[in-house]
């Protein structure tokens, strides 16, 4: 769920993309995800990194959507979280 300022975040975002300013996009993009989780955010984020052309950055986007889809799955109930066994 996002709020106002999330909002805010992401239209400035997609007028810096349009206007071809990709640093400035992402960095609008990660301001609004620090604010807590949006799956359009993560989408426009991910589309940023995969237009740089940035074989470190596309490892990254694809850990983050592993991550979300476990934490969408989780708050649906879908699947219950595993418990780390200590060694």
């Amino acid at each position: 769920m996002s709020h106002a300022s999330q909002d805010n975040f992401l239209l400035l975002a997609k007028e810096a993309k349009k206007h071809n300013d990709l640093p400035q996009a992402k960095q609008y993009l990660l301001e609004a995800l620090r604010l807590g989780h949006d799956s359009d955010i993560v989408c426009e984020l991910c589309e940023i990194y995969l237009s740089q052309e940035k074989g470190d950055e596309e490892d990254n986007i694809i850990f983050i959507r592993k991550n979300i889809l476990s934490k969408i799955t989780m708050q649906r109930g879908l699947v219950q979280p595993r418990k780390r066994q200590l060694k």
